[in-house]
Formats: C-alpha cells, sequence, structure tokens
C-alpha cells in the first residue's frame, strides 16, 4: 500500500488511511487489522465507504470495522466475500465466523469455489464454527478437492456439525494416503456418533500412525459402541504409550453405557 489516499477518494477515509500511513512509515510493516478496528473515531458510512475504495488494504480494514458491527454487517461482508483481492475475500469470510449469523451460510457456500485456496480453506472453516447442516453436501465435494488444506478444514467442518450425512465420506477418508486427514476424520467420527462408523474406527486401531490410532480409540470411546471392546482391549497393548492410554480410557468409557 502506498500510505496516500488514493486520487478522488472523500475526506471521509483519512482517519483509516492516516493510522495505515503513521504504522508504516515508523516501522515498514503492516498494520494489525483488528488494532485498526478498534479505533473509535471511525463511523459506519466511513466503513461503508471504505469498503468501495480502490485500495484493497483499505477494504481489509473496513471488513475488520465490520466485524464489531454484529449481525448488521452481515449484509455488507456478503458482498466482500466477492471482492476482486483475496484478502478482502479472506477477511469477509473470518469476520462471518466471528459474527456467527446464519443467514450468510448460502453466500458461504457459494464461495467454496473461490479460486483462491486460502479463501476456500476460511470459508470451509467458517462453515465449520457456523455449524450448519445445509453447508454438508457442499462440503462433501470439497473435502474430495486436490488442496490438503481445505481438505483438512472441510473433514474437520463436518465433525463441528455433526451430521450423519457425512459418516461415509468420513469413513472413507480414514483410508486416505495422508496421515493428517485419516486423523481428522476419525475425530469428525468421534464428535457425529454415529454407530455405522464403529467397523472403519475398529480398523482404524491398525493404522500406520500413532496419532490417527490415539484418535480412533478416542473416537470409538464417544461413541460407546460395545462391539468394540475387543479391539479397544487390544488397542491397550499398542507400542505407542499413549494409544495404549487412550484406549484404556475408551474401554472405562464403554463399561458405562
Amino acid at each position: 500500500m502506498s500510505g496516500q489516499l488514493p486520487a478522488g477518494t472523500s475526506e471521509g477515509l483519512r482517519p483509516i488511511n492516516t493510522m495505515w500511513r503513521h504504522r508504516t512509515e515508523q516501522n515498514n510493516e503492516e498494520e494489525e487489522p483488528m488494532e485498526l478496528a478498534n479505533n473509535k473515531s471511525v463511523g459506519a458510512d466511513t466503513v461503508d465507504e471504505a469498503l468501495h475504495d480502490d485500495d484493497p488494504c483499505v477494504r481489509v480494514m473496513a471488513v475488520k470495522f465490520l466485524e464489531r458491527m454484529s449481525t448488521s454487517a452481515v449484509a455488507p461482508l456478503i458482498d466482500a466475500l466477492k471482492d476482486e483481492d483475496s484478502d478482502v475475500r479472506w477477511a469477509a469470510a473470518d469476520a462471518l465466523g466471528t459474527i456467527g449469523d446464519a443467514s450468510a451460510v448460502e453466500a458461504l457456500i457459494d464461495a467454496l469455489r473461490d479460486k483462491d485456496p486460502e479463501v476456500r480453506q476460511k470459508v470451509t472453516e467458517t462453515l465449520g464454527t457456523l455449524g450448519d447442516a445445509r453447508a454438508v453436501e457442499s462440503l462433501i465435494e470439497v473435502s474430495r478437492e486436490a488442496e490438503p488444506l481445505v481438505r483438512y478444514a472441510a473433514i474437520t467442518a463436518l465433525g463441528k456439525i455433526g451430521h450423519r450425512g457425512a459418516v461415509g465420506v468420513l469413513s472413507d477418508a480414514l483410508c486416505d494416503n495422508d496421515w493428517e486427514l485419516r486423523k481428522r476424520a476419525a475425530w469428525a467420527l468421534g464428535k457425529i456418533g454415529d454407530r455405522k462408523a464403529v467397523a472403519p474406527l475398529i480398523a482404524a486401531l491398525r493404522d500406520d500412525h500413532p496419532i490417527v490410532r490415539k484418535r480412533a480409540a478416542e473416537a470409538l470411546g464417544s461413541i460407546g459402541d460395545i462391539h468394540a471392546i475387543d479391539s479397544l482391549e487390544n488397542a491397550t497393548r499398542d507400542s505407542d504409550p499413549l494409544v495404549r492410554e487412550v484406549a484404556l480410557i475408551a474401554l472405562t468409557k464403554l463399561q458405562r453405557y
């Protein structure tokens, strides 16, 4: 960012620009958006104008101001999901997650098609935070895409939403080549708690990676199906001490059901 008001920009944006310029001139680094957002001297009219500023850095700061305005800011933040700059779109998705208004779900689902993988990751995380089942089908599709970080976020989001319609894809993910994805799938299945996941989770107790085995044991303990008892007893003799400990805890839980 240049540190100067763009040509033709209203003086109403000067508080935003002045704060930014002061920081960049003094420290030669970007100001933290939330520090700027906490400045009480910038009014709603200024923020609305900043959302249409030519400089994407100004638009990002405007989005952070909107985050403070809670549900009244949802509509302009939804518009910001279509901004030409990926940083603005990312900030808008993040702000919508903080606000937590379900009226943004459909727009966020549309934003899962964003061309930038970091934006898609943030949108996916936000949908998980909102926990709305309308996003499940789209998140299942996203969980199969090539970008690992987006896939991780999708698997985690499906677990947070907790819809049983995701059990199939999560069970399949336990066989993925990526151990991080397998770990997250096991966690997600435990959060959903559907007994259809018991058999694939039992198989995951034999996974090559100890963290996956640990998550599988935890998930089986959460689901509480007695058909997992024998496999969990075997897991108490696992080569990894943490897996043994978690398996023992899971068995204790099963005895309570």
